[in-house]
């Protein structure tokens, strides 16, 4: 049940009971702690023997320092899904617009909105390079809020009523409208039928429909059926992520062979529907939009001027690897790193080692907490168990050998190479799965 916070002082959105549920405005601090994740740091598990050991290091893959951008990027989730809802506060009639009431009788048509009624929410969008922590800063950052908040009372209805508040799905890779439309009902009936029950489940019917003939002529339909009912239970943020699948992106051997980044092919639109749709709905449904994808996704979706327009009233944050050995956010994150040694022996990050790490990862943190993972394993082979940087290069060579072209695309920093990194970190998802096991 949503609790009133309507008497903190200071309170911007004070009686709007969609905001209750979301807890108090957090401040960059607080967003920070909730951000950052430190395992269990070594103790008495230097005690046992190496091999047991070796299980204790692989929780080094749930650690996570957060950047400035991190911070920010939570800031402007919480500031666009709040102001979301100051435009649609259920004690104006106004703001209504009859589809909650409707809703409630049953699936009838909704009037949209006037233009005099409409403050379209805001659009967050974000990219950057693979490894360098935009999932994790997205999909903590919405963890702070509940999926859903029941209200046993709400303005114009009889009886309970459920707020979703957030919703994430991965743009499909056909890029087409009905693809995303059944990812959105699927998604949609998972959340409501873990927090309800299975009698919660709304979109059976068009998904088997869906299921039996998947025709693209069903996209708009189908996403306007989902709208309506989001909107009717007050959706208040939906992210979606690898937002590159819009687009036809050239393959690795079409990159290949290009010489200069002039060179390559504009990206176009597989579904113009689908990317139209979402826009069109950002503006009127008031409801925020977080987009997430790769750079090469990101830039041709900040290309459409239609685009440009939201995301002048939105946010914009773009993930970039650490600032190299001797800047103050690889410092920082290296001193972490160095607190987690499984070794009898451990290695001192002094300038040297920080120089070896940036040479064998680019700084991107992903690459180096497995770097740091990898060198563990292979020192904790010998029986003197002492860490050298010796063990970091033999584990760039061999247990993270793939990721070599990657690291030198990244290091050499023109536009070519860096899209043929964002293919080969993609290519070495799988890679990722099986280093952790």
């Amino acid at each position: 049940m949503a609790k009133n916070k309507g008497s903190e002082p200071f309170n911007p959105y004070e009686g709007n009971i969609l905001v209750d549920g979301l807890g108090p405005i957090p401040s960059p601090t607080e967003l920070e702690n909730f951000l950052l994740n430190l395992p269990k740091a070594p103790g008495a598990i230097l005690e046992a023997p190496a091999y047991i050991r070796l299980h204790e290091l692989l929780l080094l893959e749930n650690l996570f320092v957060p950047s400035p951008t991190s911070i920010s990027t939570a800031q402007s989730i919480d500031l666009s899904l709040r102001h979301s809802y100051r435009s649609r506060d259920p004690r104006i009639p106004a703001n209504r617009w009859g589809e909650v009431e409707q809703h409630a009788k049953g699936p009838t048509s909704v009037r949209p909105p006037a233009l005099d009624e409409v403050r379209g929410a805001r659009l967050v969008t974000i990219g950057g390079a693979a490894g360098t922590g935009k999932t994790r800063t997205i999909s903590k950052s919405l963890s702070r809020y509940r999926e859903l908040i029941i209200h046993e009372t709400f303005p114009g209805l009889v009886g309970q009523h459920v707020q979703a508040v957030r919703l994430s799905v991965d743009v499909p890779a056909s890029g087409q409208l009905v693809d995303l439309a059944a990812g959105l009902m699927m998604e949609w009936d998972r959340v409501f039928t873990h927090g309800l029950g299975s009698k919660a489940a709304r979109f059976e019917l068009p998904l088997a429909r869906y299921r039996h003939a998947r025709k693209p002529s069903q996209g708009l339909p189908m996403f306007d059926e989902w709208s309506s009912v989001a909107r009717a239970h007050c959706l208040g943020v939906l992210h979606l992520d690898e937002i590159q699948n819009f687009f036809r992106i050239p393959t690795l051997e079409q990159r290949r062979a290009k010489k200069s980044a002039d060179s390559l092919p504009e990206l176009s639109v597989k579904d113009d529907q689908a990317l139209l749709r979402l826009l069109t709905w950002c503006n009127s449904m008031r409801i925020a939009l977080v987009f997430s994808g790769t750079p090469d996704g990101m830039h041709a979706f900040a290309r459409r001027l239609s685009v440009l327009t939201r995301v002048a009233n939105g946010f914009f944050h773009e993930f970039s690897p650490l600032d190299g050995p001797n800047g103050p956010g690889f410092k920082f994150f290296s001193k972490r790193l160095e607190s987690y040694q499984y070794v009898r022996n451990p290695l001192k990050l002094d300038e040297a080692a920080r120089n070896t790490l940036h040479r064998l990862t680019a700084s991107v943190p992903r690459i180096l907490i497995g770097l740091w993972v990898g060198g563990q394993r292979i020192a904790l082979e010998r029986d003197k168990e002492d860490f050298l940087l010796t063990d970091l290069e033999t584990a760039a060579a061999t247990l993270l050998g793939p990721l070599r072209p990657a690291v030198q695309a990244l290091l050499k920093g023109d536009p070519v190479s860096l899209r043929r990194y964002e293919d080969l970190m993609h290519l070495n998802d799988g890679f990722w799965k099986q280093f952790w096991r």
